[in-house]
């Protein structure tokens, strides 16, 4: 099953996830989640419900909680290990936070959600297997509510892909961060990574039911992009 394989690949780098600084690993990396976070319409003092799905260790979850600080948040991510260092990084927002181990996409949401976000998770299912999330997140938001994505897309042309793919590598590169690193999520990462375009992603959402969607920021193959619930 794919969901094993990527259960296998995130246990085993768990440890490691952050310790190569992210900054030097996604282009645009304050932009890239600032947008999330900007795209968010509510009072930064609101009492909203947000859902996320792939936790991590919980990189997007603290800028969240920390901008919003009347905000509850339910992760869910596939792994205890994930988990495990997003409760350590987390533990300070403990009372607006709820970790959850399940694989988000087979995992019943509910429907009382505000925001349902998520960042480098959902490229990871197959293209129908995104459909079909689509269609549970727009179930789970109240009306009024919003589906932000943070993740990495393809090109609708092959050979501007391998240029975005090349552009990347070469930003880790100068970034210093390890060659083995780099190695590793250009070859290993195959197996888990599925991308499709942003464009096609903006139809799968307005069939799901948003009226609105839209892609919010993009530099090279990363992209913010989501739709709004009436």
């Amino acid at each position: 099953m794919k969901s094993e394989k990527i259960k296998k690949h995130f246990q085993k780098w768990a440890k490691d996830y952050d310790s190569s600084k992210r900054e030097r690993i996604i282009p645009g990396f304050h932009d890239f989640y600032g947008a999330v976070v900007k795209m968010i319409p509510f009072k930064k003092g609101g009492r909203i419900n947000i859902l996320e799905l792939g936790t991590g260790t919980g990189m997007l979850t603290e800028m969240i909680l920390s901008c919003y600080s009347e905000a509850k948040l339910t992760g869910i991510d596939l792994t205890d290990e994930m988990l495990l260092q997003a409760e350590r990084k987390l533990k300070r927002f403990k009372n607006r936070l709820i970790l959850k181990r399940g694989d988000f996409s087979t995992t019943s949401f509910g429907s009382d959600y505000d925001a349902v976000i998520s960042s480098l998770a959902i490229h990871h299912l197959t293209a129908d297997g995104k459909k079909r999330v689509y269609k549970k997140i727009y179930k789970s938001l109240k009306k009024g509510g919003v589906f932000i994505n943070a993740d990495m897309v393809k090109s609708k042309s092959v050979s501007i892909q391998k240029t975005y793919l090349k552009l990347w590598e070469g930003f880790m590169r100068d970034g210093k961060v390890d060659e083995e690193y780099i190695k590793r999520r250009f070859h290993g990462a195959k197996k888990v990574d599925i991308y499709d375009t942003a464009d096609e992603q903006l139809i799968w959402l307005k069939k799901a039911g948003f009226k609105d969607a839209d892609v919010f920021y993009k530099y090279w193959n990363f992209a913010v992009f989501g739709g709004f619930k009436d």
